[in-house]
């Protein structure tokens, strides 16, 4: 009675998945939480090239001078360099972990897949050499047979021929 008590209680202590999915259907932030700390999220950071670009500007500067016999015009073209603009270029990488985890799995499933028919492809090619070695035995014996039963077929058709030579005068 004690083992019938203490089975009973461990096969309604049991979770199962309908028991699972119900109690994370009724309380979804735990699954949530549940989720995110088994497979958080990774970030990283990729460091990009940063691009400046200048751009130059060339000013013109007249200056005029008046004396009374002449008049003198200057002109100084100066360059004026000036920064346009800056360009930083990061790439952030989120890495999703549980689609890393699954598909980790799956893999690891096509390799055992792979094995199994690895090993069930040796276990043919030795079954076709076995075939093919009991091919060619009966093959060789089948000859032998033809051979034999031509030889048989010959001397009886020699003896023939010297029976019907004996008995009748044809040359």
């Amino acid at each position: 009675m004690k083992n019938l008590l203490f089975l009973l209680i461990i096969l309604t202590g049991c979770a199962t998945q309908k028991k699972a999915d119900k109690f994370y259907a009724k309380h979804p932030e735990l699954l949530a939480l549940k989720c995110a700390t088994t497979y958080p999220v990774k970030d990283s950071i990729i460091k990009g090239d940063s691009v400046v670009r200048f751009d130059t500007l060339w000013e013109t500067f007249t200056d005029t001078l008046i004396s009374e016999p002449q008049v003198v015009i200057e002109t100084r073209i100066v360059p004026k360099t000036v920064t346009k603009t800056v360009v930083v270029r990061d790439t952030i990488i989120r890495e999703n972990t549980a689609k890393i985890s699954v598909l980790g799995s799956q893999i690891a499933k096509l390799n055992e897949a792979n094995r199994n028919l690895v090993e069930l492809n040796a276990d043919l090619s030795q079954k076709l050499v076995r075939i093919s070695d009991e091919r060619d035995t009966f093959k060789h014996e089948r000859n032998k047979w033809k051979l034999r039963f031509f030889l048989l077929l010959f001397g009886v058709g020699l003896a023939y021929a010297l029976k019907v030579k004996m008995t009748k005068k044809l040359w």
